[in-house]
C-alpha cells in the first residue's frame, strides 16, 4: 500500500518506507532531456571529426601545392 505525502506525485511504501515517484510526466520529461543531451553529444563528436577531416584535407592540399 502507498501512503500519500505532502509532495504531489510522491508516495511512501507502507511496507519498507521507501519514497516512490509516481509522476509519469516528470519521467517522460527526464527521458526526453536525456535523449536531447545524447543527441547534442553526438553532434559535438561529429563536428570534432569533421574538423579533423578538414585539417587532414588542408594538409594534403598543401603537400600537393608544394609539388606543383
Amino acid at each position: 500500500m502507498h501512503i500519500k505525502t505532502e509532495v504531489q506525485g510522491i508516495f511512501r511504501d507502507s511496507t519498507n518506507k521507501a519514497l516512490l515517484n509516481k509522476d509519469d510526466s516528470s519521467l517522460v520529461a527526464y527521458k526526453r532531456m536525456k535523449k536531447k543531451n545524447a543527441d547534442i553529444d553526438n553532434v559535438k563528436e561529429d563536428v570534432e571529426m569533421l574538423k579533423k577531416d578538414v585539417s587532414d584535407i588542408k594538409a594534403l592540399l598543401i603537400k600537393i601545392a608544394e609539388k606543383l
